[in-house]
């Protein structure tokens, strides 16, 4: 038996130690979020969002890692640090200490495939209709839905939740439901093709009602050459403030 194998024979959790996941993804023009419903008595029932103890073999990021294979089935996502909860009143019965997570997912490539024993129910929510979730996990999860749209504006994460294959309307539609505004198409389309890190497709949507748009993908290795040179990728209107 290697160290590895004898570490997580005999693992343990750490009772006082928990990682918790903000799951985002986009799916239908609208941005969403995974929540579980808890089968175990600690939460009963209740809608809170992925997570569990660390244990002693892991380091926080190799849990959140592994809450994320178990609850989606795939790992090499985008994964980045929240914040770290520590009041001392957020769980009633006993300390814990739960530093949070937040993922991006293709959730039209990634098929949810929920493994986690104490979870009877997953669902992807519309973050427009999030219910009152267990504990702290409604802050939790505006913590996040913050960092995500600070980052969002200067770095492509879009694309983590964007199919491979993508219309500027989808696009469009991804900023509008994160940051609740209405943008011009015209000048959207304007800005986007102007950075230069998008690679327009010899192919057309299909299977919809309206004109097939044309179809795009994103260029990264264009998009770090262009970084270098300091590319703005802001594409909100000069000013807004979320």
């Amino acid at each position: 038996m290697n160290t590895i194998d004898w570490k997580m024979a005999n693992a343990q959790i750490i009772p006082n130690i928990s990682v918790d996941c903000v799951i985002f993804g986009f799916q239908e023009a609208k941005l969403k979020v995974l929540l579980i419903k808890r089968s175990n008595a600690f939460m009963k029932s209740q809608w809170s969002l992925p997570g569990q103890f660390i244990f002693t073999y892991e380091s926080a990021e190799e849990a959140a890692i592994r809450i994320l294979y178990e609850m989606s089935g795939v790992k090499d996502i985008y994964l980045d640090q929240i914040s770290t909860f520590s009041d001392v009143n957020r769980v009633k019965t006993k300390r814990i200490v739960t530093i949070a997570y937040m993922a991006l997912v293709n959730i039209e490539k990634h098929r949810l495939k929920p493994f986690i024993k104490e979870a009877e129910d997953a669902e992807w929510y519309d973050l427009n209709r999030i219910p009152g979730l267990a504990l702290d996990h409604n802050e939790i999860l505006n913590t996040g839905l913050t960092k995500l749209k600070r980052r969002f504006r200067f770095e492509p994460l879009g694309f983590e939740l964007l199919p491979e294959k993508f219309s500027l309307r989808d696009l469009q539609n991804l900023y509008e439901s994160l940051f609740k505004i209405q943008l011009d198409n015209r000048n959207f389309r304007k800005k986007i093709l102007k950075i230069g890190h998008l690679t327009q497709l010899n192919e057309k949507q299909t299977n919809v009602s309206h004109r097939s748009a044309s179809l795009y993908s994103f260029n990264k290795e264009k998009y770090n050459q262009l970084r270098k040179n300091g590319v703005n990728i802001d594409l909100l209107p000069q000013g807004y403030i979320y």
